[in-house]
């Protein structure tokens, strides 16, 4: 065997439709717990006022821009203004970016300050990665305080970010993002179809289904058809 001939690198193999949408599929599901203890709340009260304070600062650094005709302050730059506040606050510093990072991208949305978190507002503590909080059985731990909760269901992904959050009637609730890797392949044995005017219809792996044209095939019959008074019709189907 000569040196080319060890040197040549075998064509690859082409993949077909069936192998190449054979994949496995990411997805994102927000699972809700509410947390048992309503004396452990007032905890989760005192984190909310902090992040009111937060979102509160956020806005007021994007006024001060907004009167002295400057850029509009980023994400990033209202992380790096909030920087150290959390240990003065008592919560946790994902907490603190995901606020700067939610209230960035609600006024960017919206195109204008949003608004002003007060008593009135309901309690939402959010945090940016699951490094902020540790799942052991049916208690959740923030900051070295337990929280339990009703395990509705169990957790079998990977957490991505979440957030402490109150409803209407000030109960809290913990609200997981999780990433569940899904184990059914899709594509194997399914084909698009693409309906068309030209074509019946168009598959995805290229063939095409012909229209079959039954007017034009009667055409000739149905003008006939057409041209005859309606009381000959009825006469001749009586015959």
């Amino acid at each position: 065997m000569s040196l080319d001939d060890k040197l040549r690198v075998p064509a690859a193999k082409p993949l077909g439709l069936s192998e190449f949408f054979n994949y496995n599929v990411g997805m994102m599901l927000t699972y809700r717990y509410r947390i048992k203890d309503a004396a452990t709340g007032r905890h989760l009260d005192l984190q909310a006022r902090a992040v009111n304070q937060i979102w509160n600062y956020c806005g007021e650094v994007h006024e001060a821009a907004r009167r002295h005709n400057r850029r509009w302050p980023s994400a990033f730059e209202l992380v790096a203004l909030t920087g150290g506040r959390g240990k003065v606050l008592g919560v946790h510093s994902d907490t603190v970016q995901a606020v700067c990072k939610q209230f960035a991208l609600s006024r960017d949305i919206h195109g204008k300050r949003p608004r002003w978190r007060g008593r009135r507002s309901l309690g939402w503590i959010p945090f940016q990665a699951a490094r902020a909080i540790r799942l052991e059985a049916d208690t959740v731990i923030l900051l070295r305080r337990k929280y339990r909760l009703w395990m509705s269901r169990p957790i079998d992904g990977e957490i991505r970010c979440g957030s402490f959050a109150q409803d209407a009637r000030r109960r809290w609730y913990l609200n997981l993002q999780i990433k569940i890797a899904e184990d059914s392949a899709h594509g194997a044995g399914e084909v698009g179809v693409d309906l068309g005017l030209k074509s019946l219809a168009t598959l995805s792996t290229g063939d095409r289904i012909e229209a079959s044209r039954f007017y034009r095939r009667h055409e000739c019959a149905l003008s006939v058809a057409a041209s005859i008074p309606a009381s000959l019709q009825s006469h001749e189907a009586r015959g």
